[in-house]
């Protein structure tokens, strides 16, 4: 039969294929070769005639066929598919297309394939081995006809004609065929129902065989939105072939749809061959620049490396692929050597790249940040998810029944192999590089050495020059190291004298494990054993570093956090902790986020960034639940293995992070010391402790000989690349350096001293380099504008300064001061308990109480109008109320930790003074409404307005008690009118008194000094450089300044003076008007990267452009307050004993009323507290259990307690922050 195109006859309402037909006793090979390459380019499908293999056979097969499929059910399952591929699957029990079946395959098949015996020592091949049943004979026909469609296909390919001819090609390759049946349902796409699902033949040769019944489906855009499906006619003593050829083929999928079956005899019998190379062999036409990625989401530019991902092909029937991101050097890749990094789960995805030692971390959903100690500056970094079904990489033909995800080392260590091998084809650049294998984690254990071995014991054919592994807290025999959990349990004070004895004694903790992942019923020792440790070990303990926090946002509502809760050992061996239980904040020393994992979910299943990772569309989950791995393969010993590489020339490195439970430090030492002796290594550098760049310990170290070091790692964890990323990129440095095991040895680090932070963070433009005239000090400062709103552009202008020591640790505390209208950076930041204070000359000087020795202080300036913050639709300012202060400050809240998400999950307290009774209480409340994942813990508020009646009504009894108004004044307030009414007159927009109420505040008017007195402050002088108290332009523009009278500025030449708080330290009365002239400098402006909008080209303190909806005054909070207690928010109100303007004794009521009616009970009755001097620092009473309410005066404070309090206003923040009572 000539070449030719094959077209046939079919009915109107079906769509058919035109295929080319190959002829192959035509001699006319260019023929042949120009018909495949259009094929190949066309839809990668073409019929072959005159093939050899002869219409009897082929007749004798499907019969055969038909025969074995009328069997009974029964006797079919009896030869279920086995796990080397050969054997039965029955209907459903395959499923092609889950995204768009929703059941398996309406086909029955049977697998057979070259027959190897099960001694031949190719059988442990994958889906090498004898056949179930029946039996083949040594000659498998389809492999003789790919062997010349080979040929053709080389020609295509530019390659010489006999290239596939060659023993590593096709001299024996993988041949498998089914037997298959579609029949028993009739297909219907619109629900779903397929013969075969939608896929693609990986393999480099399909031959199909079908009888006279048409099924099959073709589709030439397999990416198309819109496919479009065309029925491939059978065509009477053709085969039906697909091959694989150098990336430039069109990807065509196919599918199977019966329309009508009625009987056996009508349904649709197929047989496919699937014809691949020796599993160590690949074309090498194939390239990697398909791999490339050209860059993440989010990545940040540029990069200056080269990075690649995409999958290795394991096997053409199951089409297993396994994924990989490969990470070049950022310097000198051509000369640094090549390091494939393996996961630390033999279940779970390999995290390496995006939460360790890769190039990036996310940092938010879209945000990719830089890690400045990623491994990539000192080698080539491959990432593999290994083995087949763990993060991107499967195998597309996974069955129900069948053991494709069930793993054991051999197999894993195989899968690994053939990947190496075939990765090298694509980067033969690499082939010969300097090769080391590295993991942290207690799989490495087993996929490390297994690997090694299987590297050496072809390293004569595959040409790779392994030279060293490293391993992180390896499982290499499970009794010593499992056994001694119990040691480390006891010794860092986790379980008691009395269980450490029973493990001791009875039950071990490798015997313990044992009876868990067995699944037999505990043995009575233990069954205490696990009791006990259930009852000493709380769920929230992070067994992975003992000595972090865990991320609380992992337990459920219901979830007991501490104590008595259930401990979940079985996480050893399905999804240990480290990938789901983080520290509570997100950053730890090192600066590091270990709360990554959430957002490693969240980026890599984003749609852009599976295309540019060139990855199919999938739900990707760290530990997918069908991986199943053969834990009796923890019993095998691999400590000999590594022995074995040490005397075959490999370097060893094992390293242990001293806060893991799970294959503890104090069994991997002992393993690697008995080991040293084993293979008669002398000690070369005894056990000592060995220094980071900043000259502290990082770990203890001995090594042996060259050959085999021990090191552990002080403080790490099990995500050590999370939490001690610094110390890590210098043990890998020094391992990939001639140095080798000497860098333990010699105390110089090479590599940088960080600042705290690994990664490069969206904040970096706000830093503050320093501010005109500020000391020298050891923290960050950062300010500038979050949006609010992007519709009305308004801009919310924030002051962070970090904790002055121990600032990972500490928790983050916003301030907001009230007015309202009135700046939280002037006000708090500047006056009361910031860094610093600027003195008359504009200079700034340290404050010695900053509230940032205590805690992570977060000015904002609320609401727009306010200070530096703006609105660039100026009609905003005309009416603002307590509800868009409460949405602009949420939405900035979440919106800042967007650009600081190392906070995110830190403890969180809201605090504020004076109208931010309203702005805390009610911003609180969002919170816990919103449901976020912000770990609020606590508001504190400084003589807060709550209740305008009862807390402005007790004006008057303060005046009168404090000797500010006579007898008959009070008299008069108590009868004709009170203060709560002077007040609301005063605030109406007409400003006129009643009768009654103008009389009152005529007597008082009378009665005060018109000038030169701090209604804030009562005992304290003024001023008199302006003539106003400290916070003279509060009194001119706050709606909580008296009304009695104007203030009547006194010029003067004098300079502030000064009075002494109890406790010896002087206070600055003037620095309100020295914050103002500060804050009005170009340069202080430009440093802190602020402007001027919208708000008369000059800073206030009180916003002149804010017009506040003054009725929400009478808006009551205290019940919000007692909504948040209630919702477990610690509350702490405080009072300045010296402030008349809101006094402690009416806070002090309402506070006392709330506590009677929610049904507190008083736990610290009213008594006084002292400050650091041993002096009364003031009075308090708690109520509730855990200090959930709180009161507490300070003993001469003023409205703004920490201004003119400022050792005792600290002494209280750091009670309430640590959540101690205050000292009595």
């Amino acid at each position: 039969m000539e070449n030719q195109q094959h077209e046939v006859n079919v009915p109107a309402q079906n769509r058919f294929s035109v295929l080319n037909c190959i002829d192959l006793s035509n001699p006319d090979t260019q023929t042949s070769v120009s018909l495949l390459k259009k094929a190949c380019l066309d839809c990668g499908f073409f019929y072959v005639v005159n093939h050899g293999i002869s219409q009897e056979f082929m007749a004798e097969v499907f019969a055969q066929s038909k025969k074995f499929f009328e069997l009974p059910a029964k006797e079919k399952m009896k030869v279920l598919r086995n796990e080397k591929n050969r054997g039965y699957t029955p209907e459903l029990d395959e499923l092609l297309d889950p995204e768009n079946q929703v059941h398996g395959d309406y086909k029955e098949g049977y697998y057979i394939g070259i027959e190897v015996p099960e001694d031949d020592p190719e059988a442990e091949k994958p889906f090498y081995g004898p056949n179930v049943w029946p039996s083949s004979g040594s000659s498998f026909p389809p492999s003789e006809v790919a062997r010349v469609v080979a040929r053709i296909i080389a020609l295509a390919l530019d390659l010489e004609a006999d290239f596939f001819d060659k023993p590593e090609m096709l001299g024996q390759p993988i041949a498998i065929m089914r037997l298959l049946r579609y029949g028993g349902q009739v297909s219907d796409p619109a629900k779903g129902l397929y013969g075969a699902g939608a896929h693609s033949d990986y393999g480099f040769i399909t031959l199909l065989a079908t009888d006279d019944v048409y099924g099959l489906q073709i589709c030439n855009d397999k990416d198309a939105q819109h496919q479009v499906w065309e029925y491939v006619a059978p065509m009477q003593g053709s085969t039906l072939h697909r091959v694989l050829g150098n990336g430039q083929e069109r990807y065509s999928t196919h599918q199977v749809t019966m329309v009508v079956i009625t009987t056996m005899a009508a349904s649709l019998f197929m047989m496919p061959s699937f014809i691949r190379a020796a599993p160590d062999a690949c074309p090498p036409s194939l390239t990697n620049e398909a791999d490339r990625i050209n860059s993440l989401p989010g990545q940040p530019e540029p990069v200056g490396f080269g990075q690649f991902s995409g999958y290795i092909a394991l096997d053409d029937q199951l089409q297993s692929r396994l994924f990989y991101y490969f990470a070049e050097a950022s310097t000198n890749p051509a000369s640094k050597p090549l390091v494939l990094w393996l996961g630390d789960q033999l279940e779970c995805s390999n995290f390496g790249a995006f939460s360790g030692n890769g190039p990036f971390s996310p940092v938010c959903g879209n945000v990719l940040a830089t890690n400045k100690y990623t491994f990539n500056q000192e080698a080539n970094i491959i990432y593999l998810d290994s083995p087949t079904g763990t993060g991107f990489s499967f195998s597309a033909n996974t069955t129900t029944t069948s053991a494709t995800y069930i793993y054991n080392d051999t197999v894993i260590a195989t899968q690994n192999m053939i990947f190496l091998t075939r990765w090298f084809q694509k980067y033969a650049e690499y082939k010969n590089r300097d090769f080391y294998i590295a993991g942290q984690g207690y799989a490495t254990g087993r996929s490390v050495p297994f690997l090694a071995n299987r590297i050496l014991r072809g390293s004569t054919t595959n040409g790779i020059n392994l030279k060293g592994i490293m391993m992180g807290n390896p499982l290499l025999d499970f009794d010593t190291d499992m056994g001694s959990i119990g040691d480390f349990l006891w010794s860092h004070g986790l379980i008691s004298d009395k269980t450490h004895e029973l493990m001791e004694n009875f039950c071990n903790g490798a015997k313990w494990l044992r009876e868990i992942y067995s699944g037999s019923p505990f043995c009575t020792a233990c069954k205490e054993v696990d009791d006990r440790l259930s009852a000493e070990i709380p769920d929230a303990l992070d067994m992975q570093d003992v000595s972090s926090d865990t991320c609380l946002a992992i337990f459920g509502p219901s979830s007991r956090v501490t104590g008595g809760s259930k401990f979940e050992s079985s996480k050893l061996f399905s999804s240990i902790r480290s990938l789901t239980a983080s520290p509570s904040h997100e950053e730890v020393s090192e600066g590091t986020d270990v709360c990554v994992k959430e957002k490693i979910m969240k980026y890599l299943n984003r749609k852009d960034v599976q295309e540019a990772l060139h990855v199919r569309t999938t739900n990707w989950t760290a530990c997918p639940r069908p991986i199943h791995y053969d834990k009796r393969g923890f019993e095998t010993q691999t400590v000999d293995m590594v022995g074995s590489l040490l005397t075959k020339g490999i370097r060893v490195l094992i390293y242990s992070i001293d806060e893991v439970t799970f294959v503890p430090f104090l069994g991997t030492r002992v393993l690697v010391s008995d080991l040293a002796d084993k293979v008669g290594l002398n000690t070369t550098v005894p056990y000592r402790g060995w220094f980071d760049t900043d000259k502290q310990v990082g770990g203890w170290t001995e090594a042996y000989g060259e050959m085999l070091a021990y090191a552990s790692i002080r403080g790490g964890s099990a995500k050590t690349f999370c939490s001690g990323r610094k110390w890590m990129i210098g043990s890998q440095q020094r391992f990939l350096t001639v140095c080798l095991f000497r860098y333990l040895s010699c105390n110089v680090w090479t590599v940088a001293k960080g600042n705290g932070r690994t990664v490069e963070s969206a904040y970096e433009a706000d830093r503050i380099v320093k501010l005109p005239g500020q000391p020298q000090v050891s923290f960050q400062q950062y300010a500038g504008y979050v949006t609010v709103d992007e519709t009305q552009q308004r801009e919310l202008f924030y002051y962070f300064v970090e904790a002055a020591t121990n600032s990972t640790s500490k928790p983050l505390v916003l301030w907001l001061t009230g007015g309202p209208g009135c700046s939280s950076i002037g006000a708090g930041a500047f006056s009361e308990h910031g860094p610093f204070k600027p003195n008359a000359a504009g200079v700034l000087v340290n404050n010695e109480y900053s509230w940032n020795k205590e805690a992570n202080m977060l000015y904002l300036e609320s609401p727009a109008g306010v200070g530096f913050s703006y609105s660039a639709n100026a009609s905003f300012y005309k009416l603002v109320n307590d509800s868009i202060t409460a949405k602009d400050n949420l939405a900035f809240l979440q919106r800042w930790l967007l650009k600081f998400p190392e906070y995110k999950t830190r403890d969180l307290f809201v605090t504020g003074e004076s109208y931010a009774g309203h702005y805390v209480p009610q911003l609180a409340q969002l919170i816990v409404e919103s449901r976020s994942n912000l770990s609020l813990k606590g508001i504190a508020i400084g003589n807060p307005l709550l209740e305008f009646d009862t807390d402005l009504n007790g004006q008057g009894e303060y005046y009168w008690s404090h000797g500010l108004i006579s007898d008959q004044t009070y008299h008069l307030a108590n009868t004709v009118c009170n203060f709560s009414q002077i007040n609301r007159e005063g605030l109406a927009p007409s400003g006129d008194y009643s009768k009654p109420c103008g009389i009152v505040v005529a007597q008082i008017s009378a009665e005060w000094p018109s000038q030169n007195f701090d209604n804030y402050d009562v005992t304290s002088d003024v001023c008199l450089s302006d003539g106003e108290s400290q916070f003279g332009s509060l009194e001119q523009h706050s709606l909580l300044a008296p009304r009695f009278h104007p203030v009547s500025p006194l010029k003067s030449k004098q300079s502030g003076f000064r009075k002494q708080e109890a406790g010896g330290e002087s206070i600055d009365l003037c620095v309100q008007d020295q914050t103002e002239k500060y804050l009005n400098r170009k340069d202080v402006q430009e440093a802190m990267h602020a402007k001027l909008v919208g708000v008369n080209n000059t800073w206030s303190l009180c916003s002149v452009v804010v017009n506040y909806d003054y009725y929400n005054l009478e808006i009551p909070t205290i019940g919000v307050v007692g909504s948040l207690v209630g919702s477990g928010i610690r509350v702490l109100v405080y009072s300045g004993d010296q402030d008349a303007v809101i006094p402690f004794t009416a806070t002090r009521i309402l506070v006392n009323r709330l506590a009677t009616e929610m049904g507190l009970n008083t736990t610290v009755p009213y008594k006084a507290w002292f400050d650091y001097d041993k002096q009364v620092g003031g009075w308090t009473q708690v109520y509730g259990e855990n200090n959930k309410l709180s009161f507490a005066t300070i003993r001469g404070a003023s409205h703004m307690a920490p201004s003119s309090s400022p050792k005792r206003s600290l002494a209280l923040f750091a009670a309430f922050v640590a959540g101690r009572p205050l000292a009595d």
